[in-house]
Formats: structure tokens, C-alpha cells, sequence
């Protein structure tokens, strides 16, 4: 079974747990009262993919990580040996969309992962209005893939956008690690 491990990150209040919640089946995801995450959490979940052209089961590994920066000297241990990493916000908080910088530095540019390997998630609860912030990014997001999340209204249409996402961060990690053991038998 090939394992992946995706650090879920951003800044509090962005959805980080209701989006790992319903991506990995573990209880509410919608509705519920508002607890800030301590720490992390690690959710588990499988699924099976075409990677190499061989269907293999996944080992998922969802690292739910607060977005409350007082956690911040524990990040280098969430990030490590990080397959992907999904920034989540919600579009409709100014402030949010200028945080995610801090988080692209350390658990990208810092931890070496590759761009391609990240998801940026614009996360919209059905009570909120006005006009979304997503379009205000910074330059570091300019090449990595922003979807939009509305659990309430589309969660299949999400799931199925996630499940891209997965597919492609374990084939490229499926490939290096190919790679990795290759250089070893040298």
C-alpha cells in the first residue's frame, strides 16, 4: 500500500477541519459549532488509484493543522516528510488570503515541496455574502491550482476535484520514491 501524507493549512477559521472532516468520512462537517483545532489532527482515509499504470490502494494521511500561529514552531514537524500541501481560506475574509503567504513560505518554500503538490482551496459557507477575496492572492499561488469549495451545495463536484488532486500527488510521489530506490540499487 503506497502511503501520502497532505498537510491541511491556513489561517483559523477557514475550514481547515469541516473540509478534512468530510474528505476523510469522520463525522460533521456542516453546521457545526466552531472549535478551534490544537495543534493537529491526522485523519486517515484510503483510496485506490491508477498509479503507474497499476491500481494501488492509498493510505491518505490528512494533517489538520491549526491555523492558529501560536502553533508555528510545530510546523516543521507537520511538514515533514509532507507529500502535498492543501492551503485553505475563505475567500470572504481579506485578511486570510494575505496569510496564506506565511504558510506558502514555511511549508513550501522551506520544506521543498514541489507546487504542483499543492491545492488552494477557496472555502464558501452558504451563510456568507459579498464579494469573494480570491482573486487577491499573492504571486507565490500564480502557478498553483485554486478551486473553490461550497460543501452545502456541490460536496461531490469537491470530492471528486480532491480526488484529482490526490491522484496526481501520488503519482508524483510514487515517482520520485521509484526514482529514490532506483539510485539506491546503483
Amino acid at each position: 500500500m503506497f502511503k501520502i501524507k497532505i498537510a491541511v493549512v491556513g489561517p483559523a477559521r477557514a475550514g481547515k477541519t469541516a473540509i478534512s472532516n468530510f474528505l476523510a468520512d469522520a463525522g460533521d462537517t456542516i453546521g457545526s459549532e466552531y472549535t478551534p483545532t490544537i495543534g493537529c489532527r491526522i485523519l486517515e482515509m484510503e483510496q485506490e488509484m491508477k498509479i503507474s499504470n497499476r491500481k494501488e490502494k492509498c493510505d491518505i494521511e490528512l494533517w489538520d493543522c491549526s491555523g492558529d500561529l501560536k502553533y508555528d514552531a510545530c510546523w516543521t514537524a507537520m511538514s515533514h516528510d509532507a507529500n502535498g500541501i492543501v492551503f485553505v481560506f475563505n475567500p470572504y475574509e481579506a485578511s486570510q488570503s494575505k496569510e496564506l503567504n506565511q504558510w506558502y513560505t514555511h511549508f513550501v518554500q522551506n520544506s521543498g515541496i514541489r507546487e504542483e503538490c499543492c491545492l488552494v482551496i477557496a472555502n464558501k459557507y452558504e451563510s456568507e455574502t459579498g464579494t469573494p477575496n480570491s482573486s487577491k492572492l499573492g504571486n507565490l499561488f500564480d502557478s498553483i491550482k485554486v478551486i473553490q469549495s461550497n460543501i452545502e451545495k456541490d460536496s461531490e463536484g469537491f470530492r471528486e476535484e480532491f480526488k484529482n488532486y490526490i491522484q496526481s500527488v501520488a503519482a508524483y510521489s510514487k515517482s520520485k520514491q521509484d526514482q529514490e530506490e532506483k539510485m539506491i540499487l546503483r
